[in-house]
């Protein structure tokens, strides 16, 4: 499927959509990319070598260690024009309805709702 935009030039511009399979595929590689960190972190030990006194800095401790998770596609989608490592892979790219660069007012957005659209509800959204 293409979405067809005219620009203020009145020059149309085509991009291509892309299929649910290969959005699919590309947050799984973006999991497995998730995934590898915590295995990475894990085999390191790190927390092996603090000696928690209390639970506040244990959960100190596993806030900061565990942040690049939380903020993984709102930090490579800002710094890499609309892509995470997942999206690279499979050539896609977010960008705006109308055809421009997303913002990052505009990656926040989609970060924001992250567990709308893959969570209970991206069942939903997939089935319509």
């Amino acid at each position: 499927m293409q979405l067809a935009i005219n620009t203020t030039q009145n020059v149309q511009i085509n991009f291509e959509v892309a299929e649910l399979g290969n959005r699919i595929l590309a947050q799984f590689i973006d999991i497995l990319v998730r995934i590898s960190y915590v295995i990475i972190i894990q085999s390191i030990g790190l927390d092996e070598i603090f000696n928690f006194n209390d639970h506040w800095s244990e959960m100190a401790y596993q806030t900061v260690i565990y942040l690049p998770i939380l903020i993984y596609s709102i930090t490579l989608e800002s710094l890499w024009e609309g892509q995470t490592i997942g999206k690279k892979v499979m050539k896609l790219k977010v960008i705006k309805i109308d055809g421009y660069q997303a913002s990052f007012v505009d990656y926040l957005v989609r970060w924001m709702f992250r567990i709308v659209e893959f969570g209970i509800f991206g069942l939903l959204a997939m089935v319509f």
